[in-house]
């Protein structure tokens, strides 16, 4: 049984940008959501699945998410399959031992399903995760073509739980709490293993690339003498590893990945790929999409990004 809490925020109708924050536990939160409010327009209370750091709903102000939200509906394609029924949904979530709530949108019709599905997860997580990671959620359940793929941005809006009185008694809300959150460490690193995948396929076009600038830095600061400081660059590659630029500049080892000293979440965003470093890491400074390898570390830290510095240090052996 999920004990833990979940912290959300709110806004009184879709015209209001001024977000406000709630905790509940899961099943105060799930009871909740059993009593609809009943009234004839859609617009009302909306709920945002993110915590802000300041009091004013847009994307750039999100602090967190703390729920992975989806809103079930018709695909928008022809031949798109409809959802199954709410109570389909719920069997086959909870089937899967996939922790749930899910309750039908003011739109929502038996022959017409719509409604939100929210999945509780192990701790809040980077906005900057939120699309990758409701694409994985939604392939790994099977849901990805029968959800809004455009509610994907941070800060995006869901109306709470309303029915209009016509249909009040088609109102539907299930729960599902016996089941561990989803791990959001687990996800993040499957995101970033995909990230990784796409920079492999990007790896000789962009090593090709680096070699070219290398070659320009060095015409550059050192004149006829270019080809002797890409000697020395390579020796000093040779002579240390990634693993030890990275620990001497503050990174920290946290399983196959490491920390940037610059990071906020506490979520490892570097990996090591070839002996050269990739990191997903907002604000840290080889953070560019580009492998790096022991010289580009030393530069980045040692001398504030400050290549000519840095070479000179190389040829005057202080380095």
């Amino acid at each position: 049984m999920i004990d833990s809490t979940i912290v959300f925020s709110s806004v009184r109708n879709c015209r209001d940008t001024a977000p406000r924050q709630h905790q509940a536990t899961w099943a105060r939160f799930a009871e909740w959501l059993g009593h609809p409010a009943i009234r004839a327009q859609k617009d009302g209370l909306a709920l945002i699945f993110a915590t802000f750091k300041e009091p004013k709903r847009a994307d750039c102000n999100v602090a967190a998410c703390s729920a992975v939200a989806f809103d079930v509906e018709q695909g928008h394609q022809p031949g798109d399959p409809p959802p199954p029924a709410p109570e389909q949904m719920h069997d086959r979530l909870r089937g899967m031992r996939v922790a749930h709530v899910l309750y039908t949108t003011f739109s929502h019709l038996p022959e017409a399903p719509r409604y939100r599905l929210v999945l509780p997860v192990s701790e809040p997580f980077s906005p900057g995760y939120l699309a990758e990671i409701l694409a994985l959620v939604a392939k790994r359940l099977g849901i990805a073509g029968i959800i809004d793929k455009s509610c994907t941005n941070p800060s995006r809006l869901l109306f709470a739980q309303s029915t209009h009185p016509d249909r009040a008694s088609d109102y539907r809300c299930f729960a599902f709490l016996e089941a561990p959150a989803l791990d959001v460490g687990d996800l993040v690193a499957e995101v970033l293993d995909t990230r990784e995948q796409r920079r492999q396929e990007q790896e000789n076009r962009l090593a090709e690339l680096q070699r070219q600038q290398s070659a320009r830095l060095a015409r550059r600061t050192s004149g006829d003498r270019g080809q002797d400081v890409l000697e020395l660059i390579r020796r000093f590659n040779e002579s240390t590893s990634i693993e030890q630029e990275l620990e001497q500049a503050g990174y920290r080892r946290k399983g196959k990945r490491w920390l940037a000293p610059t990071s906020r979440s506490g979520i490892a965003g570097v990996s090591i790929l070839n002996g050269k470093a990739y990191s997903h890491h907002e604000g840290d400074p080889i953070h560019d999409g580009k492998p790096h390898d022991p010289w580009d570390i030393r530069v980045a830290y040692a001398f504030n990004g400050d290549r000519a510095a840095a070479v000179r240090a190389l040829r005057e052996g202080r380095m």
